[in-house]
């Protein structure tokens, strides 16, 4: 291949000769070195391999398609110079059939080869969540009536332990918990045997729960020590102060010596008797030492070492004996709650096996069984269908390998040669899905028990680094590494951020002095509200002045003025806070945007048409009816529903309604057509019948008129989806479905619903999690909402489980609820777990951005919060793990480093007088700003090489206190907008509409409900909407060879409804079928169908009253394209119009505007010149270039 690898990224293509493992930091181009190492297997002159021997696992589909369509790229530009090279054209035939899939995918392949030695079913089918939650719920209510029915003891037992409000609820989803977390352990059975083994310990300091809080008291007892020595230190500068003070602080340091010499001897109760004898004592100054700096610091650091005795005398609050009887009480419990659990996973697959489902869980757990067995000497042993699944394959590579889990790193080993043919890549510093269950920890492991590679003496299994960076400036690479070689620990992250995972900076960039980290804490209050909606604003400022002020980044080899869409704000958790961060930005005229996602449930055009199902399915029942009526659907008003009730209140809603419906028209209709709609229901399928409803009652057009955008279409649409499927999983009767929706929206279930684009994505500043941002990368980057404290919401839980911790529950005695030993230490391991992952997700966040970092949080009281964050340091300069472990947020972490950072000596003087100089090391200049609210002279304080204080009158132009205010006024008040001729001016518009409104009086006609419901059987509205559907998804030559079968097919794939195929009209489309137009869009190589887009037009495009108005405004026009193809390197565009008209060239004056625009936008969009456009009536078969 022609690109320059790097010597490390060629030791991972060509290291082929026994285990390898690649770490490869952010923006090493690892996927591409995945790809090329894949060609040189199949491709090399000495025993190339075929690439249906390769097992190449991935993460996610998209990267899986992605895979393939590089490798298949590769193959195709090797045939170009090659092109009669058999071994590459038998590679390209058989790249169709290669292993080149998801842990998934490959499993469920597994399970359905050998669904004999699993004993399942060969046709299972995947459950969708919501079937398996309906599965769960029924299987733990058979299991619970059965405990409750033969009154077991230990089963009463454990529900006086999980009593609550809620009766037996804390038990039922202590149950669902173990047992999800189970499908997460290779051998559950041996892991609940061996974590119930742990209650029978008897020798408590040697437990695994003992060792847990020994190993987290000797961090936070060697940081308690240092921080005595530094105080002891500081105070040896004033004789006075030392005198005074220093017995109190030799007597802190003479304790915490004690206390670390017990860990290592002496018995549990020693070191209980050690931590409790701390003597508090108080710290009484000099006269006149009150601000002395000396004292300050040193009280400041004694408050913090005071802190860290609470934590431990929390730790240490039982007695060995005490934690015996405990223990042996709640062996008890454990074991029957294993029991329980036991019996609820084998209901539940019993009743799996009757409906022929499997989950996701399922699959994995089947491969395991099938693959490996427990052996007590190596953890495993491979069964023989596992030898013969691995001598299919020649090499196994697995991509983003730091996101398995312990079940899916035993498949890997099982299908490998011993792990001698195993490749696997990724850095363990982006493994950022614990809620998943990944185990970082098995590729740490692993990297280090391999050895380094060296090209000149291979040894394997081996590690290969990949640290050169090729994404980002040095400023940022700088920033990164500066923070995480101080955070990153063993102690604190399982892993040393050493010279192996620094970011090596790789990309080339012009200089710039507007490139350095920078850091702005900005005073707030408390309310978390009020804190983003000052971050929203700074960051609207910041980008306002950095577009103003021509800040330019790199756009492939060329440095540019930057973009709005060169921005991303990220954030942590942006539920519920992304929309004020658009919002900000767009009232300011920046655009912007957020994908919003919400409950399925939770929507109101579902939350409608349940309803108006239900009332089909009963009308009797007053509430759906209510809302059906109340709805935009049929808009009764109050007083309506008042005059209608008025003589009727002793009958039922529905009875008023028929009442109603003699002398109001609007009631009438309603009446008719629930009539028509039960009667439906009676012959028709539920997604039949949801398209019935839409189509008599206008309900899609409504939503979309409601809602203003298509996400309410695209969730009745998954509707019926959501209906097919439940249909073809058995069900049939509407009754069942409304069940079937009642049970989810009971139990919780999050259904996705359509995720819809908060704002305009056209050049757009995005708002993104950082979850959503892994793999994206953006020129400037603003971490917002820093201080958002680490969410420990977990740890709130009456039961906690751990691989290794094992499991840790309270227990209730008295109506009052105890924390136990196990869980008190189970809950620190998770808190462990829990600080290291979100070191992680900082890490990927602030990989993100390649040429400007900012972070930004609102904090209260800068200047306290900074000094409490500076009596973490112990020596002024060393942030210990004990001090990285306790911080809260992001923030205290960035802001630990600012501290210690020697660009920022400055701030550290001003913070505590007299600070320690840290000397620069080839550091990058960090820039910190505490930014007030007040209007004072210190509004805002820049900390770089030089402290400046900027006042905010300053900041506008205004020097002193003689400004003149009333001359100021008097020009704001004098001053004329210069845009006031497009005040009225919409900020978006569709295509459509403005077609429409330019031929209101057609489209008043053509588009009038009443006429097309009432006076046809079959509305045009549904026969277009079938033959557009058609269309969109057929294979045009397919069609063309046979109609009939195309649209079966279309069926059999849920594309098209029934009701829909009977719509078509199969003549017409034939004639359509055989025209030059479709010849010319299956010769194209490149054809798009319904192809959205969104672009910015000068009002005087769009309207015609806007001619001659001359603005630097833009109109937002968004809209789909029917199809487009590229034909000699230009764009064709095809739009489908259904009217009923008798001459084709009328439609062509009607939508002449609409396709202009179709025209401009896609231009614009798709940065192709569109050489034609062309309108095509299915109506008359035929079609006219416009």
């Amino acid at each position: 291949m022609s690109r320059n690898w790097t010597l490390q990224q060629k030791n991972a293509i060509y290291a082929t000769d026994g285990s390898v493992l690649v770490s490869a930091a952010a923006g090493s181009g690892k996927t591409a070195v995945l790809v090329e190492r894949v060609i040189q297997l199949i491709t090399r002159e000495k025993n190339p391999l075929d690439v249906d021997r390769l097992l190449i696992v991935t993460f996610t589909r998209a990267a899986a398609a992605e895979m393939r369509e590089r490798i298949q790229a590769a193959v195709n530009k090797l045939l170009e110079d090659d092109p009669y090279n058999a071994h590459l054209l038998a590679q390209r035939q058989l790249l169709y059939s290669a292993n080149i899939s998801t842990i998934d995918s490959f499993c469920g392949d597994i399970v359905r080869e050998y669904f004999h030695t699993l004993d399942v079913a060969r046709d299972f089918r995947i459950a969708d969540e919501g079937e398996l939650e309906i599965l769960r719920q029924e299987a733990l209510n058979i299991v619970f009536e059965h405990f409750y029915d033969i009154e077991d003891k230990e089963f009463l037992c454990l529900l006086d332990v999980f009593a609550g409000k809620q009766g037996d609820q804390k038990l039922r989803e202590t149950v669902l918990k173990i047992s999800e977390f189970l499908t997460t352990q290779p051998f559950p059975d041996k892991w609940l045997d061996d974590m119930s083994e742990k209650y029978s310990e008897t020798q408590i300091s040697k437990s695994v729960w003992g060792n847990i809080i020994i190993d987290y008291a000797r961090n936070a007892v060697l940081h308690a020590i240092n921080l005595t020595e530094n105080s002891l230190k500081r105070l040896s500068e004033d004789a006075k102060l030392y005198e005074k003070l220093s017995p109190l602080f030799e007597g802190d340091k003479a304790y915490f010596t004690l206390v670390q010499k017990k860990f290592a001897k002496s018995s549990w109760d020693e070191i209980v008797r050690a931590v409790s004898s701390f003597e508090v004592g108080r710290m009484t100054a000099p006269k006149g030492y009150k601000d002395n700096p000396i004292k300050v610091f040193v009280s400041s650091n004694r408050d913090e070492v005071k802190n860290t005795v609470k934590k431990l005398q929390s730790v240490f609050a039982m007695k060995e004996e005490s934690i015996r009887k405990e223990l042996s009480q709640l062996h008890k419990f454990i074991t029957a709650l294993f029991v329980l659990t036991r019996e609820y996973d084998k209901k539940l697959s019993e009743l799996k096996v009757k409906k022929n489902i499997l989950s996701f869980a399922d699959i994995e757990s089947l491969t395991v069984k099938l693959l490996a067995k427990p052996d007590d000497e190596n953890g495993y042993a491979k069964t023989v269908q596992a030898q013969e699944i691995s001598n299919r394959f020649d090499a196994v590579m697995v991509d983003e390998f730091q996101d398995v889990n312990d079940v899916q790193d035993l498949i890997f080993k099982s299908v490998s040669k011993d792990e001698s043919n195993l490749f696997v890549v990724g850095d363990v510093k982006q493994s950022i899905y614990g809620f998943r269950q990944a185990k970082p920890e098995i590729f740490i492991e692993r990297k280090n028990e391999y050895r380094r590679f060296n090209e000149n003496n291979t040894e394997y299994p081996a590690t290969i680094i990949l640290d050169r960076n090729f994404r980002s400036r040095f400023e940022v690479c700088d920033a990164v590494n500066f923070i995480f070689e101080r955070i990153m620990t063993k102690e604190t992250a399982k892993m040393e951020y050493n010279s192996d995972e620094r970011l090596v900076n790789g990309a080339e960039f012009p200089d710039s002095n507007n490139c350095n980290f920078e850091i702005s804490l900005l005073e707030a209050e408390n309310s978390d509200s009020d804190k983003e909606e000052i971050e929203a604003k700074y960051i609207t400022d910041k980008i306002h002045k950095m577009i103003n002020s021509g800040f330019r980044v790199k756009d492939g080899d060329v440095m540019r003025e930057a973009s709005y869409g060169d921005f991303a704000i990220i954030l942590r958790s942006p539920s519920g806070k992304a929309t004020t961060y658009v919002n900000t930005l767009i009232n300011s005229g920046i655009p912007a945007y957020s994908e919003k996602k919400s409950n399925f449930f939770e929507a109101v055009e579902i939350k409608i048409m349940l309803n108006f199902l239900r009332v089909i399915d009963n009308p009797g029942i007053d509430i759906p009816l209510l809302s059906v009526l109340c709805s935009p659907m049929y808009a009764f008003t109050p007083d309506e529903l008042a005059e209608m009730r008025c003589d009727s209140r002793k009958i039922s809603l529905y009875a008023s309604v028929c009442k109603y419906a003699d002398t109001n028209d609007k009631a009438k209709k309603f009446v008719d057509e629930l009539k028509i709609l039960r009667d439906c229901a009676c012959t028709n399928s539920v997604d039949s019948l949801i398209s019935k409803a839409c189509e008599i009652t206008g309900f899609m057009s409504i939503s979309l008129a409601v809602s203003g955008n298509d996400s309410a279409l695209r969730n009745l649409e998954l509707l019926r989806e959501y209906a097919r499927s439940f249909e073809k999983n058995g069900y049939k009767t509407l009754s069942d479905f409304i069940s079937y929706t009642d049970k989810l929206i009971a139990n919780k279930t999050n259904l996705d619903a359509f995720s819809q684009n908060d704002g305009d994505t056209t050049n757009a500043v995005r708002v993104l999690s950082i979850h959503a941002s892994k793999g994206l990368e953006f020129p400037v980057c603003f971490l917002a909402d820093i201080t958002h404290q680490f969410n420990k919401n977990d740890l709130k839980n009456d039961i906690l489980l751990d691989s290794k911790a094992g499991i840790g529950i309270k227990v209730q005695r008295n109506g009052v609820v105890y924390n136990t030993f196990p869980r008190l230490a189970t809950g620190l391991k998770i808190e462990e777990n829990l600080i290291a992952e979100e070191m992680r997700v900082l890490y990927v966040a602030l990989t993100r951005a390649k040429e400007k970092l900012i972070c930004v949080g609102a904090v209260k009281k800068c200047y306290d919060y900074l000094e409490r964050l500076y009596s973490k340091l112990v020596f002024e300069s060393i942030i210990e793990p004990y001090a990285i472990t306790s911080c809260q947020s992001y923030c205290d972490w960035i802001c630990l480093c600012a501290l210690v950072h020697p660009s920022l000596n400055n701030l550290r003087n001003d913070i505590m007088s007299g600070a320690k100089i840290i000397p620069y090391n080839g550091e990058s200049d960090w820039k910190l700003q505490i930014i007030k609210r007040e209007q004072s002279s210190d509004n805002e304080n820049v900390f770089e090489d030089d402290i400046t204080s900027v006042g905010l009158l300053q900041a506008v132009g205004v020097s002193d206190e003689s400004f003149d205010y009333a001359k100021l006024l008097k020009k704001n008040l004098d001053f004329k907008y210069r845009n006031r001729d497009i005040l009225s001016l919409p900020q978006k518009v569709s295509a459509s509409d403005i077609a429409h409104s330019q031929n209101g009086d057609y489209f008043e006609k053509i588009l009038s409900k009443p006429l097309f419901i009432a006076e046809q059987n079959s509305a045009p509205v549904a026969r277009g909407t079938a033959h557009h559907k058609f269309l969109q998804y057929c294979n045009f030559e397919q069609a063309r060879a046979s109609l009939d079968t195309e649209i079966d097919r279309l069926l059999n794939d849920g594309k098209l409804t029934q009701e829909q195929v009977d719509m078509i009209d199969r003549k017409t489309l034939n004639e359509f079928l055989s025209t030059k137009l479709i010849d010319r869009i299956i010769a194209s190589q490149l054809v798009m169908r319904e192809k959205r887009f969104t672009a910015r037009l000068k009002p005087s495009e769009v309207f015609d009253e806007y001619k001659g108005v001359k603005t630097d405004a833009t109109v937002i026009i968004q809209g789909a394209v029917d199809l487009a193809f590229v034909e000699d390197g230009k764009l064709v565009i095809v739009d489908y119009k259904t009217d009923r008209v008798k001459d084709i060239t009328k439609l062509a004056g009607l939508y002449k505007k609409q396709l202009d625009l179709y025209k401009s936008a896609m231009e614009q969009s798709e940065e192709l010149t569109v050489k034609e456009c062309i309108l095509c009536s299915i109506h008359l078969g035929a079609y006219i270039t416009v």
